[in-house]
């Protein structure tokens, strides 16, 4: 008699089957007065050694903004305001057999010469300030590709955008473009930060996005 022996799926097929609808996160930018944000290196976790925002889960009913709220508090203690949300990532990441929706949010502190504090040891290496452009480097870096700056482009501070410096349409005009820019470049070393999968993906899947612009366009 033909016997049927159970079936055994492969490591890798009861991984993708441990959740059979992808979850959603929430991850932020948030500001301080030159437009720096927060990112940490993450542990204990899928995505261990890689720099992240803060954030975390969506939890039942609870809106994004609420969420926002919450996860920066209970991450870094810092105190928000004006949140608002800039854009989604869609992060499959098969290795560990998980699939993220991440709603990127974006704010303001309330207090701008407020620091971050390790809240979560467990879950965080410590928290660093940056910016746009060195997340960049850092994207570039990981894909073994260089980095060329241009030598006269700055970062645009907060301050900076006020009603003065959109146009008719509402569009942000932004700083370096109203400006001479010099442009001869140069190769700089690129960093060895390495980004958590929905940071990769939002400049793989959200070409042009930029945090500091959209979040002040969106005011």
């Amino acid at each position: 008699m033909l016997r049927h022996l159970p079936f055994r799926p492969e490591p890798n097929h009861q991984k993708m089957t441990a959740h059979t609808n992808a979850r959603v996160g929430v991850a932020v930018f948030i500001f301080n007065g030159h437009n720096e944000f927060i990112i940490g290196q993450r542990k204990g976790s899928h995505g261990a050694g890689t720099w992240a925002l803060p954030g975390g889960h969506l939890e039942l009913n609870e809106s994004f903004e609420t969420c926002t709220e919450r996860e920066i508090l209970e991450e870094t203690n810092l105190k928000v305001q004006d949140i608002r949300f800039l854009t989604v990532t869609n992060d499959i990441m098969k290795d560990e057999g998980k699939h993220y929706i991440t709603v990127v949010m974006g704010c303001k502190l309330c207090d701008v010469d407020a620091q971050p504090k390790l809240m979560e040891p467990d879950k965080c290496s410590g928290w660093e300030w940056t910016t746009w452009e060195q997340l960049r480097m850092d994207y570039y870096a990981g894909k073994g590709r260089p980095w060329v700056e241009r030598n006269s482009r700055k970062l645009t501070p907060a301050a900076a955008y006020d009603e003065a410096v959109f146009s008719e349409k509402k569009e942000i005009i932004p700083e370096s473009d109203s400006m001479e820019v010099d442009e001869s470049t140069e190769n700089i070393n690129p960093p060895t930060r390495q980004l958590f999968l929905p940071l990769v993906n939002l400049f793989e899947q959200r070409g042009g996005f930029d945090p500091v612009a959209d979040y002040w366009i969106a005011d």
